[in-house]
This record gives structure tokens, sequence and C-alpha cells, in this order.
């Protein structure tokens, strides 16, 4: 094996390769209609326009303060669509070839999406809001010329965790690995955006091309780096077989559980959407929406950094998107839930997510307490088996109708969990000691 894969990176030339994403030329593949938005919020006064002439774009216009912020606003031009694969340029760079009549201009910055159920959504949020990440941003400027240049800028410059208030970025890919935008997030683009942002003046920018750019040899290199490993370590892909199969609770009351009373959760898993950092006074409240009891609302609530901290409220940070609901997709299997943004179709890929509830006592008409998993674990562990940490697929909670932990319960529930074959390390306390559970 390792005979036939080691010629693979041998006599290659060092050579950059270039991905198309973005052309105004008619190419089928890579012309996309671009749409400008001015900076809707709290009152924004900065106005822009995008045009198109002949074989480029021409993004121009001004940001100004928003005035009940005392901080400047953004505009921002922004196709969306499938956009060529570029998985292939991981370690490479972003190239736009442009020109500007204003080369002082300090807030140019560039964006895609991918990976996330809304693009728009993410493209607003930053990451700083629940199911916003997969916007990956980073700044670039432009030098004076009347010629079109290339600015290039490393992937590895951009991140999917920024302030929606400035455009900077509140974690840099050096600092965390996983706001990098990975190779399965280049090769499946759904929108590109070009901005105008968090400096005041006036913005010109002609936009000719946007593209991705490797150096051939690395990337031969890698891969017959990686199918190397793949053959000396056959086993690490059935890692997931190895998992037990996981039922939700059998002869389950969801009518019970929903209009029993708020949940108040003792312990969880760290989740993208749940980092530990909001492991304080975390709770769930839960009401049905419609007659026949197949949808429910979820309304969670956690404070950020410490007990009466930063508050997050999913009513409020999923708004855009009505919240989120549970839906119950098969009557015979009331302990399994379907949960997501309310007002995503549930046809849209990654739209909802599993809720199971594995367990919850002590009768079917007084649940005290219960088990919940993100579905099925399929992550092999030291400890048992997990379920992924991100939007969907994830997380284990144990959960509690009192604020008051009762170290016991926990302890049995912690057992069912173990039993069920749960890698229960995972789970980590959740603070509710001192909560005053303020609104946002």
């Amino acid at each position: 094996m390792l005979s036939l894969i080691q010629p693979f990176a041998v006599g290659l030339p060092a050579t950059a390769a270039s991905i198309p994403l973005v052309t105004f030329d008619g190419a089928a593949a890579t012309t996309f209609t671009f749409t400008e938005l001015n900076d809707p919020v709290m009152g924004g006064k900065s106005i822009g326009t995008w045009s198109q002439a002949g074989s480029f774009g021409t993004f121009d216009g001004k940001v100004v303060d928003v005035p009940s912020l005392s901080a400047p606003g953004f505009i921002k031009a922004s196709a969306d669509g499938s956009f060529p694969d570029a998985s292939a340029a991981a370690s490479g760079s972003l190239v736009l070839r442009v020109r500007t009549s204003t080369p002082d201009y300090a807030g140019f910055r560039v964006s895609f999406a991918s990976g996330t159920l809304s693009p728009a959504y993410a493209c607003s949020g930053g990451g700083s809001i629940p199911l916003s990440r997969g916007c990956f941003k980073a700044k670039f400027s432009v030098p004076a010329g009347a010629d079109f240049t290339d600015v290039t800028i490393p992937f590895a410059a951009f991140s999917d965790k920024w302030s929606p208030a400035t455009g900077e970025q509140t974690t840099t890919c050096a600092e965390e690995a996983d706001v990098c935008p990975s190779a399965s997030k280049l090769s499946a683009i759904k929108r590109v955006e070009v901005w105008a942002e968090g400096a005041l003046g006036a913005a010109h920018l002609e936009l000719l091309s946007i593209r991705a750019t490797y150096d051939a040899r690395s990337l031969a290199a890698s891969t017959a780096g990686f199918l190397r490993a793949a053959a000396l370590d056959g086993d690490s892909a059935v890692e997931s077989d190895e998992c037990p199969t996981v039922e939700p609770a059998a002869q389950f009351n969801l009518t019970e559980y929903v209009t029993g009373g708020k949940w108040y959760i003792q312990q969880q898993m760290a989740v993208l959407y749940l980092p530990k950092s909001q492991n304080y006074c975390v709770t769930a409240d839960y009401s049905f929406t419609d007659a026949s009891r197949s949808r429910v609302h979820v309304a969670n609530y956690a404070n950020e950094g410490g007990v009466n901290g930063k508050v997050y409220d999913s009513d409020k940070q999923v708004g855009i998107l009505g919240g989120i609901c549970g839906d119950l997709d098969d009557p015979s299997e009331p302990s399994k839930l379907s949960v997501g943004p309310c007002n995503l179709p549930s046809w849209i890929p990654g739209a909802r997510g599993p809720y199971w509830i594995l367990a919850a006592g002590p009768s079917a008409d007084n649940y005290e307490y219960a088990l919940i998993s993100g579905g099925q674990p399929t992550h092999k562990a030291a400890g048992g088996c997990r379920t992924g940490t991100g939007i969907n697929d994830s997380g284990l909670w144990i959960f509690t109708r009192k604020a008051e932990r009762d170290d016991a319960v926990v302890a049995k529930l912690r057992d069912v969990a173990a039993q069920k074959g749960f890698d229960i390390s995972v789970l980590n306390d959740v603070q509710q000691d001192g909560c005053l559970y303020k609104p946002a």
C-alpha cells in the first residue's frame, strides 16, 4: 500500500493552483447576483449601493455613526448560491481582485457562509448569538492605484466569531481552531459578502473576481500523509460502530413533561450553543403551541460567565427565526422530538436536531427529573460514547423540577446514562444557587 501512495507527492512542481469562486463574466458556476444592504440596526444611517458594469461589480457608499450607539455602522453587498468547492484550498488563501478610489478606508471586510442553517442570519450574528456560527469574516485593505490588484487573505485569518456591532473578531483562528474555516466548510459555501464596516468614511470598491488559491504540491503531500495514516490505522473509521444503540423512554407522558413546570438543568454537556461559560442558572420552559400538542415552544435561559451574569434567552437570541420549537414527528414515540428554529422549514437540511428523553420519573403523572440526549451517541471515548458537540446530534442533560440540587437524583441519572453506554465524564455541573433568573 505505501509503495502506491508515496509517489503521489514526489516530483510535483511547487505551483499555485486556484479555484474561481466569483466572477462577472457570465460563467454559470461563478456568476451570482449581489444585493446591497444598509445598516438596519437602531436607526443606522450608513448608505451604500451595488452595481455591475461589464466584467466587474462596484460597491460604493458611506459609513456613518449609528446615532443611538455613537459607533460606526456598516454597508455590505452579498450573493447567495452554491459556490464552487474550495476545500482543496483550506491551507491556502482567498484572493480578491479589486481596485479602489478610497485606499485609506480602514473598514473593508469579506465574509463567506457555510455549514449554517441560515447564511443571512449567521452573517448578522457572527457567532455571538445561538445558531449564528458559520459566517467567516476577515479584514483587508486595498492599495492605491488605477489597475486591478490581487488582495490575498489567508484562510487562517478568517473567524466565524466576530462582533456584530463592530465586525472585529472576538476569537481568532490562532486562538481557537474551532473558529477557522475547515475544508468541509470550504466545500459548501452558500454566501459571499463584501463589507464596509466599523470605520467611518466613504468606501468605494470595484470587484473583478474572488478565488481560492493553494500550493498544489503541499496539497499532494498532505493527501499522501493522510493516506499513509489511514493505511496504518484502519480501525479508526469504525469507532462509531462500537457505540450501543440507545432507545428513548417508553410509555412516556409528553403532556406531563411539558406542562408540569419549569425545568432546572443540574448537569450538562458543553456543546456549540451551550459552552461551559454558560453553566449558570440554566433553565428550560416548555409549552404546547397547538391543540394537537404536536409542537412545543422551547424557552431556554442561561447566564454567561457567572450567576446572574449576562443573560442568554432563546426567545430573544433566536427571535429572528421565531424562537425554538420541538416537533413531535411520530405520536407513537412521544419521547423523541425534533428541535430547531420555529420558522425554519423542517425540510431544510440541518433545520432540526434530535431531542430524546431517555428517562423521567418518578412516575408518568409526576415527572420531577429527566435525562435528555441529543440523539444517539456515536463518538467512542474512554468512558463510553458521546454525542457530537455541534448544533444538532449533540448534548446530554440532567433536568429537575426544583432549582435546588438533589445529589442523589443526579447520581441516579448519571448511573442511568452510564448504563446506556454514555461517557458521563462530559457532564458538568450547572450552578443554580443564588440565581435570580432576571429577564433579558
